[in-house]
């Protein structure tokens, strides 16, 4: 499982409704590559899933989040 799957293990379908995953640019400005940390912002609580990683690593985050919270439904 990835780090997020094993973020998300904890977290049932009342948790992630009305849920939404915000994108926040966390390299420093003297940094070779842009990284980028996935932050889980729900009704209940506000958490940073994953850090430092690329945009390739960002886009399967959300693919993965998406049919992760879909198999909820």
């Amino acid at each position: 499982m990835s780090a997020l799957g094993d973020a998300l293990v904890t977290k049932n379908r009342e948790a992630v409704s009305a849920s939404k995953i915000e994108i926040m640019v966390d390299s420093l400005s003297d940094a070779v590559a842009v990284t980028y940390s996935v932050r889980l912002e729900a009704p209940s609580y506000s958490e940073v899933l994953l850090e430092a990683q690329t945009a390739e690593q960002v886009a399967a985050a959300v693919t993965e989040f998406t049919e992760w919270a879909g198999g909820l439904w």
